[in-house]
């Protein structure tokens, strides 16, 4: 039945063959001696032509995935040619001379973009020829452009990732793009060529999307022009994080798209014109072309609008789809929706193959194979129907009609919810509570009103801009209106959930379940067929309730005291579990200014929601620098926070005054320092402040000295959270409380530093894990080479953030374990044990 279903459907099993080999060759990269001779033995099998069945599907299949496999290598293992860009990385500077490959992003006065590297023509200039970088240009003039030519000396440096649970992979990212290297130059130091004008169809559309922004810009409100860039030309970059956060908010942020949505608007309304049109042309009428004439003109019509866009991934797979369907009806081919779906996925993967880790393509493809399913299984009689006769009613009236036609619209966006939701939780950590309603609402206005306007103006102004901007400004109108409503019901705070990030045994779980519910009126009505559903429906539901089981103990049953000092570069940001399920979150790293980059919101957040912590019970700002502070921004505006502790030292920077708006705008108690407990019990750990000493009210000035340090503790051990004090501060506490310091893990204090860490205070702490966060390669050459030989002097065993990545400590009634997150050897470090290999 299988290998029929495979017959009839032939793309299915190749389009999925082609995704593993794609995601194995990704997950799995280098294997080339391996992958070639396979190949030449699948190709061989399939030449040969075995007879039996299961081979016939298998050598094919398996021949299609090392295709896959070794499809994706030139991205995961490109070859190392003489020149290439990661020749030259983490050395000194090189000359460097290259072709802006897109439009710029522009963000906190930097412009970010990709360049394709070429031969400088330096003579006797060491330096890269080839390959493509990741550059950052610290200015805003010249405001480059794709195409546009640049030269300039800096230092190359290999990605690297903050290596930390469920942390995003940067590096894998850039690879998939091509790139093996970043850059960063300041503007000033920039040597700038305009684009050479060109008259190729891709540097054309490029101008003209060019022309269409501008004009938007002059004409509409930044919002307005924003979202209506990216509805007619494909450029979502204008549109600012609150706006997008609105529309995912709301459920409908697939609008800001250009997908399938769009595309098969455009198809429907350019077929029924053109329909009408042909039907009224008597040659064409008589030889009964005008259907074949309609589309052929829509193909060129979706296609023309899908280079328009720029032919992002969700429109390929839309124009794709549209094609092989308006293709099957000229050729007169039965037409069969999951294997258009299956060809446009694998024309797409055989044209760009990393195209699969895109989340748009998963989002797109998940949303119209759902759709497909659910909608085939809404239709789709019982498997045991009763035979009754079909009732010879009477055409249906207007009404009957409309309510058939509001069903189908809201099973289309339940399948589509339904259909990519771990997706969404992955990638957006919310899920929108209004999703079904408001796509009833946003999806025809914008789909159905502001689309069809705005791409007849972008029409016009091809022809002349000043026509163009009329339409424009009609379109901007109606969607103005409809973007303020979004906002109100965005601003609603019942109007989206926060969610965790689903594990991928998880995400499997709850496909098998969707999956399950379909086929659950459709399975045959033999008893085997009936027991088999049932063990089926047992398996899914003990996966359930294991994985249910096994994150209730770990979040709340669990009985020891945990710590993972993250890997946040150079900064600091710990998060304690508690025995019994209480969260304490102690400083959150960051960098000066969090529109570069948000260590809360990329680093700190995802962690919390991979472990499954939505809601805080204490946040500890031990000192209001920004590498301890800003971090925390993020976490206490979009957490459930239930006290913050700090030393009430304020700092005139933007980040502490966010800190204090946060707080006092979400009500988060916020005790003076004075009122803070010496000693109180959270969940069942103990913790004492130990520094400032009791009753000192910390001064604005010196910070590092004034920095809480904290003793963590449970019946079997402790931490001791340090912050950036120095050697006076440890002085201090070290002769008020000598014997209070003890423990055996110490976070070592100020990264490091060497005017940190004294003998003094190590001899009283005598830690035997000691754990220094800081980042790959500073500036401050942190860690102290003086720092590492006292703790090797003392016996404790180092580990670093810079090394290690995140550092997990657990402290139970076996004692204390340290894993961390990267477990392969490094070099032993100076002065210190070299750290242990984990499994």
């Amino acid at each position: 039945m299988m290998a029929c279903e495979a017959i009839h459907r032939p793309m299915v099993p190749l389009a999925g063959a082609l995704m593993i080999g794609c995601a194995a060759g990704a997950w799995f990269p280098g294997h080339w001696r391996l992958a070639v001779p396979s190949a030449v033995v699948a190709l061989a099998v399939v030449v040969a032509g075995v007879k039996a069945e299961g081979h016939r599907l298998a050598a094919p299949l398996a021949l299609i995935a090392i295709l896959g496999y070794l499809s994706i290598q030139p991205w995961m293992d490109p070859p190392m040619k003489p020149g290439h860009a990661a020749r030259f990385v983490d050395q000194g500077p090189v000359f460097i001379a290259g072709r802006v490959v897109d439009a710029p992003r522009v963000a906190a006065g930097r412009q970010k973009l990709y360049l394709d590297l070429v031969d400088s023509g330096r003579r006797n200039a060491a330096g890269p020829t080839c390959g493509r970088i990741r550059l950052t240009v610290q200015g805003l003039t010249p405001a480059l452009a794709r195409g546009d030519r640049v030269r300039f000396s800096a230092r190359l440096r290999s990605p690297r990732n903050f290596s930390n649970p469920g942390g995003f992979d940067y590096r894998r990212y850039l690879l998939l793009r091509g790139v093996q290297a970043t850059a960063w130059v300041a503007a000033e130091k920039l040597q700038w060529a305009p684009a050479r004008p060109s008259w190729r169809l891709s540097a054309a559309l490029s101008r003209f999307r060019e022309r269409v922004d501008r004009l938007l810009q002059q004409e509409l409100d930044p919002d307005t022009a924003a979202v209506l860039s990216a509805l007619t030309v494909g450029d979502r970059s204008r549109i600012d994080e609150g706006l997008r956060s609105a529309f995912n908010r709301v459920g409908v942020g697939h609008l800001l798209a250009i997908s399938g949505l769009h595309v098969g608007i455009v198809a429907g309304l350019v077929y029924a014109l053109l329909w009408q049109g042909f039907s009224r042309l008597s040659f064409l009428l008589h030889r009964g072309l005008p259907r074949q004439a309609a589309s052929v003109g829509t193909l060129a019509a979706v296609w023309g609008y899908a280079l328009l866009a720029g032919l992002s991934p969700s429109t390929q797979r839309a124009a794709l789809m549209i094609s092989a369907w308006l293709g099957a009806g000229l050729l007169a081919r039965e037409r069969d929706l999951p294997n258009t779906l299956a060809l446009a996925a694998l024309v797409i993967l055989v044209i760009h193959p990393p195209a699969l880790f895109s989340v748009s393509f998963r989002l797109s493809f998940l949303a119209v194979a759902w759709i497909v399913a659910g909608l085939s299984a809404a239709s789709a009689p019982p498997a045991d129907p009763a035979g009754a006769p079909e009732s010879a009613d009477a055409a249906p009236g207007w009404a009957v009609r409309l309510a058939s036609r509001a069903r189908q619209f809201f099973l289309v966006s339940l399948w589509a919810t339904l259909g990519t939701l771990p997706v969404v939780m992955e990638t957006f950590n919310q899920v929108s509570l209004v999703g079904l309603p408001a796509n009833f609402i946003f999806v025809p206005v914008i789909g159905m009103g502001v689309v069809p306007v705005a791409l007849a103006a972008t029409l016009l102004a091809s022809v002349s801009l000043p026509a163009g901007a009329v339409v424009f400004r009609v379109a901007g109108v109606l969607l103005s209106s409809t973007l303020d409503l979004l906002k109100a019901i965005a601003q609603w705070p019942a109007s989206a959930l926060s969610t965790f990030t689903p594990r991928p045994e998880e995400i499997v779980l709850y496909y098998a379940a969707l999956g399950l519910a379909l086929a659950w009126r459709r399975w045959p009505a033999s008893a085997a067929a009936r027991r088999c559903r049932i063990v089926i429906f047992l398996l899914v539901l003990a996966g359930g309730a294991a994985d249910g089981l096994y994150w209730g103990h770990r979040r709340f049953w669990h009985p020891d005291l945990r710590a993972t000092v993250l890997d946040v570069g150079q900064g600091s940001a710990v998060v304690l579990e508690l025995p019994r399920g209480a969260v304490a979150v102690v400083d959150g790293g960051g960098f000066s200014d969090n529109r570069i980059f948000d260590v809360g919101r990329s680093v700190l957040a995802p962690f919390l929601r991979y472990q499954k912590i939505r809601t805080i019970d204490l946040v500890v700002l031990t000192h209001a620098n920004a590498d301890h502070l800003n971090g925390l921004l993020y976490v206490l505006e979009h957490f459930p926070v239930g006290r913050v502790w700090s030393n009430h030292q304020a700092a005139d920077t933007f980040g502490y005054r966010r800190f204090v708006e946060i707080i006092e705008r979400r009500r988060i108690p916020w005790p003076a320092f004075e009122r803070l407990p010496r000693r109180s019990r959270l969940g069942e750990a103990h913790i004492e402040l130990l520094h400032p000493p009791q009753g000192a009210v910390p001064a604005n000035g010196e910070a590092n000295n004034e920095s809480i340090v904290l003793r963590v503790s449970t019946a079997h051990g402790a931490i001791l959270l340090t912050g950036d004090i120095e050697v006076p501060a440890e002085r201090s506490l070290v002769s008020r409380a000598a014997a209070a310091v003890a423990a055996d893990v110490l976070l070592v204090p100020h990264h490091g530093s060497r005017s940190s860490s004294s003998t003094t205070l190590l001899a009283a702490v005598q830690p035997k894990e000691a754990i220094i966060s800081c980042g790959w390669k500073n500036r401050y050459r942190l860690p102290h080479p003086e720092v590492l030989e006292r703790l090797g002097a003392l016996g404790a065993r180092v580990w670093r953030t810079d090394w290690h990545g995140a550092v997990a400590v657990t402290i139970d009634a076996h004692g204390v374990a340290v894993t961390p997150f990267l477990a392969e050897d490094h070099a032993p470090q100076p002065g210190g044990r070299a750290p242990v290999k984990f499994p």
